[in-house]
């Protein structure tokens, strides 16, 4: 479950490998308090496995560079109302008592921390995390087969680091029609390359260094971390020049290649199209068998090229539409304006990087 502000119950079942945190006055507290370490619902962000977030966004966060948020859409509300209904189902489904447990802080790592949705209270084993999940019908396939969503995993993995439970379990409602539980087993060389990467990353925090910038960042993300500086030029030299050629270096390359690889692509669509001699379906027969080799099909109309190419014919289909008037929005609020705003790199022709 999305991570939320609950009071501290007071109960530390994981004495032994961690310590209970103080409880947070407020939700504001508990923002800040979740600053200060890397918890369960980080581990993915910080392995690159996360849809929503990266090691750098993580970075970001902790080291205060972005607003505290704790913005909750619709989605996040409905699974803060079910959580406890999905904890005691699957709690009583199991069999077994629960209990829930405030934020833990490892022993070993300061900064290693965790907040669990609940605590099973399984007889031999001890007391075990439960990690509650509120996922929409077009994720049940990652349920299936007895299947654990990566996310979900690596949280419950990372719980189990801090805690020194032997296993967990993750109860998940999906499409809000039924509740599955899945075991998580303990995997210590995962728990221990977990901990490795984000150690490095917190080490980044405490330092001020910045982490790995990749594809998935949001460059808008990337702008509004570094404010509004008073030039628009910014002047570099030396392995701070250098490192600016490298990453022009990579950037024209990489442009090229994209360039290539479109042309390389129509070429091939071009050759298909006249091996099909005017059909839309080309298949191979094997013996008994027929395999469909490609479809050729119609996309979306080129509307700028038919202007383009036929301006006598194009005004004859031309109507108006409404549309959003740019130059007012940017005018009446400059700061909505640039969040909406593409993001490119302009090299200077003539110019080598």
């Amino acid at each position: 479950m999305t991570a939320s502000f609950k009071p501290s119950t007071g109960w530390n079942p994981y004495e032994m490998h961690a310590r209970l945190l103080p409880t947070p006055e407020d939700e504001t507290s508990w923002l800040l308090q979740r600053r200060e370490g890397i918890g369960a619902s980080d581990a993915a962000a910080v392995l690159g496995l996360d849809k929503y977030s990266t090691a750098y966004s993580v970075w970001l966060d902790k080291t205060g560079q972005v607003p505290l948020s704790a913005a909750v859409n619709e989605a996040m509300e409905l699974g803060h109302i079910l959580e406890p209904i999905i904890r005691d189902t699957a709690a009583r489904r199991l069999g077994f008592e629960v209990r829930t447990i405030g934020g833990l802080q490892s022993r070993t790592h300061d900064w290693f921390r965790a907040s669990l949705d609940a605590v099973l209270l399984v007889p031999d084993d001890g007391p075990i995390p439960l990690e509650v999940k509120n996922t929409s019908q077009f994720l049940a396939e990652q349920w299936a087969d007895d299947q654990v969503p990566d996310r979900a995993e690596l949280q419950v993995q990372h719980q189990l680091g801090v805690s020194g439970a032997p296993y967990g379990y993750v109860a998940g409602m999906i499409g809000g029609s039924r509740i599955v539980t899945r075991r998580v087993d303990r995997d210590q060389e995962l728990i221990d390359y977990l901990i490795a990467e984000e150690a490095a990353l917190w080490a980044h925090v405490v330092d001020g260094t910045l982490p790995p910038v990749v594809w998935r960042d949001s460059v808008n993300t990337i702008l509004a971390s570094a404010g509004r500086p008073d030039s628009k030029t910014l002047v570099v030299a030396g392995e701070q020049a250098h490192e600016v050629r490298r990453w022009l270096d990579k950037y024209a390359a990489a442009t090229a290649d994209a360039k290539a690889a479109d042309e390389a692509k129509k070429e091939a669509r071009n050759n298909l199209a006249q091996l099909a001699h005017g059909h839309t379906e080309v298949v191979e027969e094997t013996g008994d068998i027929t395999h469909v080799l490609f479809r050729l099909q119609r996309g979306g109309f080129a509307a700028k090229r038919f202007v383009d190419e036929e301006p006598d014919l194009a005004p004859l289909f031309m109507h108006k539409i409404e549309t959003v008037d740019t130059a007012a929005l940017k005018n009446e609020d400059p700061d909505l304006y640039r969040r909406f705003q593409a993001v490119s790199v302009r090299i200077p022709k003539g110019k080598s990087a």
